[in-house]
């Protein structure tokens, strides 16, 4: 028999409703895996990366912070343990997405602005791909605890 607390949670409607409701964040999910998957770039698009990156960086700390006001409910409802920890855990890769964020967009800033990041595209391509399976793997923790609510 599970133990039920009062304990973090999340409103399944209010977070389905975000997500369905927020078509930039979505597309710049797929712009950024496809950004990852480029093998190579023009120099006008190695141009724009920065940007891109710091764009996409504000669409998902928009949309996590609208998650966190409306999408997660501390001590709303009675839930067991393990999907009270699973809850914590989805909502504290927030902070660690926006982070590597930061981390990926001051890497590849430095490499454009030293005439690197051609050369190192392969080494950026890397980094962003892994961002995005990091998105893709929170996205689906997400959808996980939607669909036990």
């Amino acid at each position: 028999m599970a133990t039920l607390t009062r304990s973090l949670t999340i409103n399944a409607a209010f977070l389905q409703e975000l997500k369905d409701f927020n078509i930039e964040y979505r597309a710049g999910l797929e712009q950024l895996a496809q950004l990852g998957s480029s093998p190579s770039l023009t120099r006008e698009q190695l141009a724009t990366v920065p940007q891109t990156l710091k764009r996409l960086r504000d669409v998902a700390a928009t949309q996590y912070s609208l998650e966190e006001t409306y999408g997660y409910i501390n001590g709303g409802l009675n839930v067991t343990p393990q999907t009270a920890e699973r809850t914590r855990t989805a909502l504290d890769q927030h902070a660690g997405i926006y982070q590597a964020f930061q981390h990926l967009i001051s890497t590849v800033e430095d490499w454009y602005f030293q005439n690197l990041l051609e050369s190192n595209w392969s080494s950026a391509a890397d980094q962003i791909r892994a961002l995005s399976e990091r998105l893709d793997a929170h996205e689906q923790l997400e959808k996980e605890l939607m669909r036990r609510a």
